[in-house]
Formats: C-alpha cells, structure tokens, sequence
C-alpha cells in the first residue's frame, strides 16, 4: 500500500536533521549560559561590599604605575604618578 506524500510537511533530509539538532542544541546552551550569568549576578551589591576610598585610591595608582623600562645605561626607570608616593 503506497501512502501519497502531504505537500504541506516538508519532508527533512539527514543533513537538514542534524543541522535542526544543532542549532536547537546551541540555542538552548546560550539560554542555559545566559540564566546562569543572570543568577550570578543577581544579587552582586548583597554579596560583595562597596569598596573604600583607600581600596579606590590603591586602584588608581596602580593602574597608573607602568612597566620598567631599561635605559640605555641599563638601568631600569619606572614611571610612577607623583600622587600616589
């Protein structure tokens, strides 16, 4: 008995399945990833106190401290903000 084909449901290929697997699974690990990160950072102001001014100011000195760089005696020459001595 020959059973005619619907025109309205398409009929998938091996390629075209695994492909639909693929991108479904991709999808739903980003929603996984994306609700994990959302309960991570939820409740951040509760967990972690607010930072000091010394804890700021100890940031900013060192972000303003460069590496050394050799002269050409051979010295080393840091360059360090005056601010922060």
């Amino acid at each position: 008995m020959h059973f005619p084909l619907n025109p309205k449901i398409p009929v998938l290929g091996a390629t075209q399945v695994r492909d639909l697997y693929w991108t479904f699974r991709n999808f739903r690990n980003r929603v996984a990833d994306f609700l994990r990160y959302r309960r991570v950072t939820a409740n951040m102001d509760e967990r972690f106190p607010d930072a000091t001014p010394e804890v700021h100011d100890y940031l900013y000195c060192s972000m303003l401290i460069k590496e050394p760089e050799a002269l050409p005696s051979g010295l080393l020459w840091q360059r360090v903000f005056i601010g922060c001595l």
